[in-house]
């Protein structure tokens, strides 16, 4: 059995959904009945994320613009990064994604999912520990 231990950047940080709870930094306005643009700013700074859930709320997707070259033109241009979420499981208490999918041109054509990741345990700290 493999083990991975995962720095989460910025970028995919931002598809979890407890940085996405409204406050000082975070607002939020529903598109439709399933999804909302949720708006994660700071100072000067400032990340638009698209978020699609389930009937029960859980998130399925999630979208950002990502500046990147990854691309036919290899040209550098903020361009759909995101992915799929899903197989929730409950561990600890948490309702969490066991399946995870993401990569750059998100809901075009040119997706390329170039993450997928099969989560079998998630072990969380013990309390006190660094």
């Amino acid at each position: 059995m493999e083990m991975i231990w995962l720095l989460i950047p910025p970028a995919i940080l931002a598809m979890t959904l407890t940085c996405l709870l409204p406050g000082r930094y975070v607002r939020s306005q529903p598109t439709d009945a399933n999804s909302a643009q949720v708006v994660v700013s700071f100072g000067q700074l400032a990340q638009v994320v698209d978020i699609t859930v389930d009937q029960n709320g859980a998130p399925t997707e999630g979208v950002i613009q990502r500046w990147s070259n990854e691309n036919a033109e290899k040209s550098y241009r903020a361009q759909p990064f995101g992915g799929h979420l899903s197989a929730f499981k409950t561990f600890g208490g948490y309702r969490l994604p066991t399946r995870v999918e993401g990569g750059n041109q998100f809901g075009t054509p040119d997706y390329f999912p170039f993450f997928k990741a099969e989560v079998s345990s998630i072990q969380f700290p013990e309390s006190g520990a660094p």
